[in-house]
Order: C-alpha cells, then structure tokens, then sequence
C-alpha cells in the first residue's frame, strides 16, 4: 500500500473509508505534501485558508498574538490530525491563529474545491469533516469558558491534578509555556506555584512537583467543571 495512503487511512477524516475511496480522492485532488522542520511556521494568523490541511507526522502548536505581543497557546496537535476544517468554509477562510511545527512534520495541503467535490461524492467523508468541525468549534467553546470564568489558581490546579498521576511528578511544560497557555504573564504563574507552598497544597524544585494536599488542588479544580480537561501542551 502507498505509504501516503497509509497515513491518510489514520486520519478521523478518513474514518470509515476504504483504501479504494482514499485513492480515489487521492487521484481526483492531487494534493501537496509538504515537510516544515521544528518552529518553523506553517501558516500565519491572518491568512486567507484555501485548503484543508492534513498533520500526517509530527506535532503542531497553535498560538493567538495581539498587538501588544501577548501571546495564547491554544493547544498542541499530533498527528495524525485535521488543521483548520472550521476555518475552511467560513465566510472570510482567514485563519485566527498562528500554526508553528513543534517538532518535524509533514502535511499534506488539499485544495479547498476538491474537498467540496468529494464531500458531494462521498457521504461518510462528509459526516467525518463535519464531526471535526463541531470538536473544533466544542474545543473553542470550553477554552472560551476557561479563559472567561476560570481563575488562574483554578486553571493551574485542574492542570496539575490531570497531569499528575502519582503524587510526585514531573511538570511537562515549563512555566513560561504555561503562561503562553494561560495567556497570562509568567510572574502571575509563578506566584501561584508560591501560593500553593505557602499553603501547603505543594513542594515545588523546578519541574519537581510532590503534592501535599490534593484534595485542595481538586476543589479549586472542579471551579471548571468535570468536562473540561487540559490536553498536552
């Protein structure tokens, strides 16, 4: 089998589908395959998305920047994976977020009329682009709410207790990637980390975190809500 073809076959957009369906998009669409190495940019805020982007390999990161430099990381993405179908047939296409490789990857780029052909071929291609496009919009929503009623104590302490598996780990990210994350500035991280030892909830070294108390952690966690959950960074 085509190793592309493969790889396509892994993909949600292609749940369901047959190699013999894959192929036959394959054939009619010609897509590009392009490999980007790590932090380099994939696409920019602000340009207009005439196609629908495939993660084949490797992991993206996707940020918002206003005029000030502030900068939110949205989410970390691996493949294999969809970018952008939300974006694809909106009014404007113009993308809202910045998409940097976070490590070597490769995306296949698919033109946004060959995907409105097939989506007319095929039924089960269609339902499986749609179901991606309501998680995205779903995802936007709960980091919406996050963003807008959760404290920063509430939203690093969700963070820990998801992460943490054992009383003792190991912080994936550092401060400063959570502080992209949260969209706040890393100082405010830090003293939340501060708090949390002061008040016997933690001991932190470094990334070295061993938790005292987590059930304080879960209290202030559960401000969020049970269905909201932080993916890797």
């Amino acid at each position: 089998m085509n190793q592309l073809i493969e790889a396509l076959a892994k993909t949600k957009l292609f749940k369901g589908l047959t190699i013999g369906e894959i192929e036959d998009l394959f054939k009619r669409s010609r897509p590009v395959l392009q490999k980007f190495a790590r932090d380099e940019y994939i696409a920019h805020a602000t340009e207009t998305c005439d196609y629908l982007m495939l993660l084949l390999s490797g992991e993206v990161v996707t940020y918002m920047e206003d005029k000030e430099g502030k900068i939110l990381q949205l989410e970390t993405i691996k493949s294999p994976d969809v970018l952008a179908s939300a974006v694809l047939f909106s009014t404007d296409a113009v993308l809202p977020v910045d998409i940097v490789a976070k490590t070597d990857c490769r995306i296949l780029f698919i033109r946004k009329d060959k995907i409105l052909d097939y989506c007319q071929r095929n039924e089960k291609f269609l339902k499986n682009l749609l179901c991606d496009m309501g998680d995205r919009l779903l995802f936007l929503a709960k980091k919406l709410h996050e963003l807008t009623f959760g404290t920063l104590r509430s939203r690093i302490a969700k963070y820990i207790v998801q992460h943490a598996k054992e009383d003792e780990f190991i912080l994936p990210v550092s401060k400063e990637e959570l502080a992209r994350f949260f969209a706040v500035p890393r100082p405010s991280v830090s003293r939340v980390f501060m708090q949390f030892e002061r008040e016997g909830i933690l001991i932190q070294n470094g990334r070295k975190i061993k938790i005292l108390d987590r059930s304080s952690l879960e209290k202030l966690s559960e401000k969020l809500g049970d269905d909201y959950s932080y993916g890797e960074l």
